[in-house]
């Protein structure tokens, strides 16, 4: 029997990169989990940071406004609702399908295929940008320098002790 090794972490230093890097990249995993595989925008809402709830809730306010002014709601009581995570709201149902089609268009079909590339991007203050990619079911996947393949950035912030994501498709800070 021979050991296996990741071709990438042949070098010692880049397993202190490795090592740092695995909380943040286990953080955008266990999200993008529980959001595609679980289908669970509830229980992944811990998970977000605050701006990207906001963003998040104003974007879908915005989108069904026609609608919902036509009932009499009032926009920023729903977007407010939805942005401070209220499961219980009678429009949180809709807000999360949409929602959760929304993440599953943007990331590959797979999840046993996902990989998150181990260098670090720093994009600011307590904030790492990370890129998701289709590997094709292979683990040996090195990203080899110049080379250019599909990507969904997912960036990330440290909060109050934990990796958040900040944005989801898009390497720029949520509106």
């Amino acid at each position: 029997m021979t050991d296996s090794f990741h071709p990438g972490l042949s070098n010692p230093e880049s397993w202190e990169e490795a090592a740092v890097q695995a909380p943040v990249a286990i953080a955008a995993l266990d999200f993008l989990t529980t959001v595609v595989q679980e289908q669970d925008l509830a229980v992944a809402w811990d998970a977000m940071d605050p701006q990207l709830k906001q963003s998040w809730a104003a974007a879908w306010v915005e989108a069904n406004s026609p609608a919902l002014a036509e009932y009499g709601r009032d926009l920023e009581e729903v977007r407010a609702a939805l942005a401070k995570g209220d499961f219980e709201h009678d429009l949180w149902p809709h807000f999360s399908r949409g929602t959760l089609c929304e993440v599953a268009s943007l990331v590959p079909s797979n999840p046993d295929w996902w990989g998150i590339g181990a260098t670090a991007r720093v994009s600011g203050m307590e904030v790492e940008l990370l890129y998701l990619h289709d590997t094709g079911g292979r683990s040996d996947v090195i990203w080899q320098p110049g080379e250019v393949k599909p990507v969904v950035p997912i960036l990330m912030r440290y909060s109050n002790e934990s990796w958040k994501v900040l944005n989801l498709g898009s390497e720029s800070f949520p509106d």
